[in-house]
């Protein structure tokens, strides 16, 4: 699911693994889902993964990766 202009809300969020601070884009649109994209950086700071993750409010803890 791709971020298009149907998001009418972006937050900037923090996530934490182990002890590091992930920042995130959390996107809700009008639609009963919410949308996030992470981007994760290793401390080498060559390779870059980008994550993307949808919620249902319904499947409130069911992430689904892209």
């Amino acid at each position: 699911m791709a971020l298009t202009d149907q998001f009418v809300e972006k937050t900037t969020l923090e996530f934490g693994l182990g002890e590091r601070s992930v920042p995130g884009i959390f996107s809700s649109s009008s639609s009963s889902s919410l949308s996030l994209s992470l981007s994760l950086t290793p401390p080498s700071g060559k390779h870059k993964k980008t994550h993307f993750y949808e919620l249902s409010y319904d499947e409130a803890v069911c992430f689904e990766v892209y």
